[in-house]
């Protein structure tokens, strides 16, 4: 949900000090390194931050990828405007 919010934000403020459509790819430079594994499966926290989850299960009950799908169909349709 960060990166819609600031891709959204690059769209109204495309000149704001904030940066916003730098920042946004910041983060997704930080979720392709740290967050989403060699399977392509999105962990539910970075491995800077907890090396340990690149070894538990990928699933959990309280983890499904639907939240990542919506976000980045979502990402999808902002960067076509943004471009």
């Amino acid at each position: 949900e960060g990166m819609r919010a600031l891709l959204r934000m690059a769209l109204l403020y495309p000149d704001d000090k904030m940066k916003y459509l730098r920042r946004f790819r910041e983060l997704w430079g930080y979720i392709k390194r740290y967050v989403i594994d060699q399977d392509g499966v999105w962990l539910g926290v970075g491995l800077d931050s907890r090396p340990h989850r690149g070894k538990q299960a990928k699933a959990t009950p309280w983890k499904e990828p639907s939240h990542e799908v919506h976000s980045l169909l979502g990402c999808i349709r902002l960067l076509r405007l943004v471009q």
